[in-house]
């Protein structure tokens, strides 16, 4: 059982526990976050997963279909707050509402390659947004 992962990779069959999440992490601290700020996904698995790597971030899911940015936010706000990361595995479906309407900061898109799997699979994508400061 503790193979499986591995096997299922390496047979092309990808899966949440495939995302390679210190990659990410590694790809987000390069992009300015400090590992402090809050940390808001419209996944759950990958919340929790950044929180792994993050142990000082605040992570706040906000998963309501289609996850709307504002209904997340205010549970963000607190005078401790050391700027804010939204990130999403690839695009939301309807990304209405879910990045800021007058962003402070582009959004940026990070592909990595799933570990232990062929060459030739598709690459994990992920977008975020880190805002160093927000209102």
């Amino acid at each position: 059982a503790t193979a499986r992962p591995w096997i299922n990779a390496t047979h092309g069959k990808i899966n949440e526990i495939h995302t390679p999440i210190q990659a990410l992490a590694e790809q987000l601290q390069a992009a300015g976050y400090d590992g402090r700020g809050t940390i808001v996904s419209n996944d759950d698995v990958l919340a929790g997963s950044l929180r792994t790597r993050f142990p000082q971030a605040r992570v706040v899911v906000c998963a309501s279909p289609p996850p709307v940015l504002d209904t997340c936010l205010p549970q963000t706000s607190h005078p401790a707050d050391r700027g804010l990361l939204l990130v999403t595995p690839a695009a939301p479906a309807d990304t209405t509402g879910w990045w800021p309407a007058e962003p402070a900061a582009p959004v940026q898109t990070i592909q990595l390659p799933y570990p232990h799997a062929p060459a030739q699979a598709a690459p994990a994508t992920f977008q975020f947004q880190w805002l160093p400061t927000h209102p």
